[in-house]
């Protein structure tokens, strides 16, 4: 048995669907797989009332300690996001696990380990420590693996992307006039004014569409309506499920404009309803997006470069369409099938 370790999954960040698509894809046919939640902070479209997050948040560390001890699991695969208190929390459950003798698995998702240890100097040591103890980690993206390859043997860390199932995505049919869609939590770091500014430069008919919630909502709006665009940009707020679906297969490209980024599974969910994908070259979205093939890639923070490039969409629709149909052929090289394939080699190797 193997216990996965990570976010509430029924939180809509990368983090736990990730998590949701590793419970449900090839691997939990390869091994019994548990799930147990730590952490009490995940965003949800029906959000969880105070005190069941908080004790959640409280709590959950030893509903880890308590279902190693019960359940037994060979393996115990954390999942972490680089931030202070998850980092501080998911690496002393690492090293609780092993020295309750199970074998470890520490996946690293969103962040920039070596900038945030620099911020943060004082958890080095233990960071450090706790992902030398530990039997594999697991790399988004080429980013983090630089990193790793600084203080463990190759051997020790593997990098896997994050992953798709084309199979539930429909190719794109997009509405008329076209809509530039951003799908993703509405807070500066995302690049979500910087995109608004590019959107207002645009010529033609065309529309902004905003899926998604955040601490910048309000702020956005009031930008939206202060540069008169309330008649061609929407922010529609958490869409989910076949609503998201819907929403992909009618738009006419993807923008993600972030400073920083692991693979978003926004892209990938764009790219398998072949979306041109307009994207900063941040984290790892230059492993997944090919520049001039199935989307474009720009500077983050650069408002010219973005609008030159939503503008390249808009006055070539056959250069459009072309970008469509490889952003889907793309996608299947992060299919569930393939990727998952990874993980079992990993599980495999660490648990003999």
């Amino acid at each position: 048995m193997a216990l996965i370790v990570g976010p509430d999954i029924h939180g809509v960040s990368g983090e736990p669907t990730h998590i949701r698509t590793l419970l449900s894809s090839p691997l939990s046919r390869e091994f019994s797989l548990s799930y147990c939640r730590v952490g009490g902070g995940e965003r949800r479209p029906d959000p969880e009332n105070s005190l069941r997050r908080n004790a959640a948040r409280l709590l959950s560390p030893l509903g880890v300690a308590v279902k190693i001890v019960l359940e037994r699991p060979r393996l115990v695969h954390i999942n972490n996001t680089f931030n202070f208190k998850g980092l501080l929390r998911d690496c002393s459950l690492a090293l609780m696990a092993k020295l309750l003798a199970r074998k470890v698995i520490f996946e690293m998702h969103g962040g920039h380990p070596e900038s945030w240890l620099s911020q943060h100097p004082a958890m080095r040591p233990f960071v450090l420590l706790s992902l030398r103890r530990v039997d594999r980690v697991v790399a988004l993206s080429a980013e983090q693996e630089r990193f790793l390859s600084s203080f463990l043997p190759n051997n020790r860390f593997r990098r896997i992307p994050n992953m798709v199932d084309p199979e539930g995505f429909s190719p794109s049919v997009p509405t008329n006039p076209p809509a530039f869609l951003y799908m993703g939590r509405l807070h500066e770091p995302k690049g979500i004014f910087i995109l608004l500014e590019a959107f207002g430069q645009l010529g033609g008919d065309c529309r902004l569409w905003f899926a998604g919630d955040g601490p910048d909502r309000a702020r956005l709006q009031k930008a939206i309506s202060e540069r008169g665009l309330s008649d061609r940009v929407r922010v529609l707020g958490f869409v989910i499920g076949q609503e998201k679906k819907r929403l992909l297969s009618s738009a006419f490209a993807m923008v993600l404009p972030s400073f920083h980024e692991g693979i978003p599974y926004a892209i990938l969910e764009g790219l398998a309803s072949a979306l041109p994908v307009v994207a900063t070259s941040v984290g790892g979205i230059p492993e997944v997006i090919r520049d001039g093939t199935d989307g474009f890639l720009v500077s983050p923070g650069d408002t010219a470069a973005l609008a030159s490039a939503m503008e390249k969409l808009l006055s070539d629709r056959a250069l459009r369409d072309e970008m469509a149909m490889k952003a889907r052929e793309r996608s299947f090289d992060f299919s569930v099938e393939r990727v998952s394939a990874q993980y079992i080699e990993v599980y495999r190797e660490v648990m003999g």
